[in-house]
């Protein structure tokens, strides 16, 4: 007996070693996952397969989660839309069973995107709503990014651009507080191909800000996608040459990655550039191709797109008959499409008037029952009523006793904010008027430069240019228009540090200023970036002055210590919030040496008194970037 339960503990504890180490490889399949999810799909297929046959054998329900979310995101990458659907639903049931709010998030955003791909808007928005009041509800910000990101697609795809744009803002808003690189790229490439159409001078500096994010990531997938976007764009430009580049550049990321959506819409922008070109044979063979190769893959509005772009080369090369078969299949197609649409809209009321018919049922039966209740209530209720009276009075005492003993505490609680309020008030008036100091010292000694050393070389210079008109000696007039040079310096310095010199000036124009004096003096390129364009207009005097010397700080230090070529300042409004965002290529620096720098201490206290907030994040050798918030309409009470 007793070698009988040695026998039964060796199997137990072998078991429960066996399983311990099948839960380690499926864990370590899942974190390979994350590492060749954007680089190489036919790997992180592999893995999520084999994570999926591991996971089923355990029956672990969180390990299930892990797989199955897994499995349907490299199967969307795929755009094997079905596949993707199967596993996404299955991840959503372990999800709820463990009640993993994150994971729930982001598998209904993955359905919402599904839903979209398959041209079903309304189930779509319904499926991001869902995930965005997970998100929000929990503080997700990093989901709300990804969420808002899937909900400008959804609004590009109806053709409501300017819900896409704001999508996007509250995405870029969110990602450049949080600094989520993936999602930022994201953003900057949906916002230049929405720009592709309407405003095409946005379009390159937006996409080639995402592909500097994602080759810092090494996110090839979407390195591939950008490349091939910035092809689309030269072409329609007419520059076949660089978009014949880029087209190459990107069917080799994409071929690497296994990313055959993007090398779809490669192959198809490089016959619109053999059409371009005249070489209507070779791209009439391309688009066959592509019909022929993605035949599993393309959808109907991919396939309807590529059987007009063939019809028309077709025409052109003089192939009318079989251009008009194709003219045909693509107007079928089309009707299609349309129909399609009309049934699903029929179906969605149909089912809609079967659920209210089936709740008016439900609800006439709870009537019933709500009737018969009612007589049983009253028997009851008359039993206890007499005891009412005296639940009502010892209740009564012990809430007043509860009561005073709350106001006691809520008057300790108010007197000890108020202290703490006080206290606040006498710190910003403090820091108002040590920055009310700096810049009345900034005028007196504008004033001392206009004035004094000014007219003193503008006297040494009239001086010796009534000298030199008798002699006309070269050295002298070589002296005179180098004094005269110095008073415009000085003169330009004294109207920099003057209050009044800008005060009836716009932060634009003042900007504009910065972008003249840097890029003139060629200390460095300084690109301005404003969304909306009026954003600034909303500004009042006072917060205008701060941010104009803010802005003056943080420029007069790249100069001073960065060494860069090329700067970036930004202005996003998001709501209420407006988001500075200046970025340089510089030496970059360590922030704990140098966080309690004088430069920094001015800025900060400049911030802190227009209730802003402030943060930098600088990489040495890489460059530096700051992130300045602040709330526009709270600063509209004061006063310069």
């Amino acid at each position: 007996m007793v070698k009988v339960l040695n026998i039964l503990s060796c199997f137990v504890f072998l078991t429960h070693a066996v399983k311990a180490q099948d839960y380690k490889n499926i864990k370590a399949l899942n974190h390979s996952f994350e590492k060749v999810i954007n680089t190489n799909f036919n790997e992180a297929k592999r893995i999520a397969l084999q994570a999926v046959l591991e996971s089923e054998k355990v029956l672990n329900d969180t390990l299930l989660l892990e797989s199955y979310t897994n499995l349907s995101h490299i199967y969307l990458y795929l755009e094997l839309i079905d596949s993707s659907s199967v596993y996404c639903d299955k991840g959503v049931l372990y999800a709820k069973k463990i009640d993993d709010l994150e994971k729930l998030s982001t598998l209904y955003n993955r359905k919402g995107i599904l839903a979209r791909k398959q041209s079903d808007f309304k189930t779509s928005f319904q499926f991001h709503e869902k995930a965005l009041g997970i998100a929000e509800s929990k503080g997700l910000s990093h989901l709300e990014a990804s969420i808002d990101n899937s909900v400008a697609l959804l609004y590009r795809d109806r053709e409501e651009i300017d819900k896409s744009f704001k999508a996007l803002e509250k995405a870029i808003g969110i990602s450049s507080l949080h600094n989520y690189k993936n999602e930022l790229a994201r953003s900057y490439n949906t916002k230049g191909v929405l720009f592709f159409n309407t405003q095409k001078d946005s379009v390159l500096p937006y996409y080639d800000k995402a592909l500097k994010i994602v080759r810092n990531n090494n996110n090839m997938f979407l390195e591939g996608a950008l490349l091939c976007n910035i092809g689309d764009f030269y072409l329609n430009i007419g520059d076949n040459n660089k978009a014949i580049s880029y087209l190459e550049a990107a069917k080799t990321i994409s071929t690497r990655v296994g990313d055959m959506d993007t090398f779809y819409y490669v192959n198809v922008s490089e016959c619109i550039y053999y059409e371009n070109i005249g070489r209507y044979d070779e791209a009439i063979k391309g688009y066959k191709k592509i019909l022929n190769d993605y035949k599993g893959i393309l959808n109907n509005s991919q396939r309807r797109r590529v059987y007009w772009l063939l019809s028309g080369t077709l025409w052109y090369n003089k192939q009318f008959k079989e251009a008009f078969n194709y003219q045909e299949q693509y107007i079928f197609l089309n009707d299609s499409i349309f129909n399609i649409k009309k049934e699903k809209e029929f179906e969605s009321l149909r089912t809609q008037y079967e659920v209210e018919k089936k709740d008016n049922q439900i609800l006439l039966l709870e009537k019933e029952n709500e009737l018969a209740n009612t007589r049983r209530k009253w028997v009851f209720i008359s039993a206890i009523l007499l005891t009412i009276p005296l639940i009502v009075l010892f209740l009564f005492y012990r809430h007043r006793a509860k009561t005073l003993k709350t106001i006691g505490l809520q008057e300790i609680k108010l007197h000890q904010k108020e202290k703490e309020r006080l206290k606040e008030e006498q710190k910003l008036k403090a820091t108002e008027a040590l920055i009310e100091g700096q810049d009345k010292e900034r005028e007196r000694i504008a004033k001392e430069l206009h004035d004094g050393i000014g007219g003193q070389l503008a006297s040494i210079n009239l001086s010796l240019s009534h000298i030199n008109h008798d002699i006309n000696n070269k050295a002298i007039a070589k002296i005179n228009g180098s004094l005269k040079n110095t008073f415009n310096e000085l003169r330009v310095l004294s109207h920099s540090l003057s209050h009044n010199f800008h005060k009836d000036k716009s932060l634009e124009q003042l900007l504009s200023e910065f972008k003249r004096k840097y890029e003139e003096s060629k200390l460095f390129g300084l690109d301005i970036l404003i969304y909306p364009e009026k954003s600034l207009e909303q500004l009042d005097t006072y917060t205008k002055h701060h941010l104009y010397r803010i802005i003056q700080e943080l420029l007069t230090n790249i100069v001073k210590h960065a060494k860069a070529e090329q700067v970036e300042l930004s202005f996003n409004k998001y709501e209420a919030i407006l988001i500075i965002i200046l970025q340089d290529n510089g030496k970059g620096f360590n922030i704990e040496e140098q966080k309690n720098g004088i430069g920094i201490s001015n800025i900060k206290e400049r911030v802190e008194s227009i209730n802003g907030a402030f943060s930098i994040d600088s990489t040495i050798n890489k460059g530096t970037s700051v992130v300045i918030e602040i709330p526009i309409n709270k600063n509209t009470s004061h006063e310069d």
